[in-house]
């Protein structure tokens, strides 16, 4: 660790009057596990080494852990607000399509009645409601007697990635073509 680095509360480091960052910490830890590991292999070889500040590498260590542990509190509070979020984005989802269901039915109430009563626009100054023309459109009646040059035919490739996952879990064999990842770590915060 630089001289000027010293140590705050139990597990805390400043430099030059800030707090020390994790990226920080763990580049000073692994310079810190590296020089130990070069004073041990030259203590393997009969060779005098410089005493190491094994305090030095706890504090660090302790640093580190404390670090980790305060970003892992971080997440989870952000892991509860998100779950926040969408419980709210959730209810209020629900209340839209509650809104869009009522406009639908009462759109569809008001058409009908004009439809019926043969009127095809009210207005004033403030809003105007019509039953306007709509441009053409096709409805297919018998898609066979469609000619051939109005059809599209596609064929879509779909990999069954679970099938082939659950393959390899009981065989151990892997499917030509593909590569099973097994040695993916994902961040876990309990």
């Amino acid at each position: 660790m630089n001289a000027g680095m010293r140590k705050r509360n139990s597990n805390a480091f400043i430099v030059k009057g800030r707090s020390v960052n994790l990226y920080e910490l763990t580049s000073e830890y692994a310079r810190l596990r590296s020089a130990a590991a070069e004073i041990l292999e030259a203590e393997a070889n009969g060779e005098t080494a410089p005493e190491f500040p094994i305090e030095l590498l706890e504090r660090v260590e302790g640093a580190l852990s404390e670090k980790v542990k305060n970003i892992g509190l971080f997440l989870r509070e952000q892991d509860e607000n998100i779950e926040m979020l969408d419980r709210e984005i959730e209810r209020l989802s629900h209340r839209k399509k509650v809104m869009q269901n009522v406009r639908t039915r009462v759109a569809a109430w008001v058409e009908a009645s004009m439809k019926s009563s043969g009127l095809l626009e009210v207005g004033d100054p403030l809003i105007t409601v019509s039953l306007r023309k709509c441009p053409p459109s096709v409805n297919v009646m018998r898609p066979e007697d469609i000619p051939a040059e109005f059809v599209e035919t596609r064929v879509e490739k779909v990999v069954k990635k679970s099938e082939i996952l659950q393959h390899f879990k009981n065989t151990g064999e892997v499917v030509p073509g593909v590569e099973v990842v097994t040695d993916k770590r994902v961040l876990s915060i309990r």
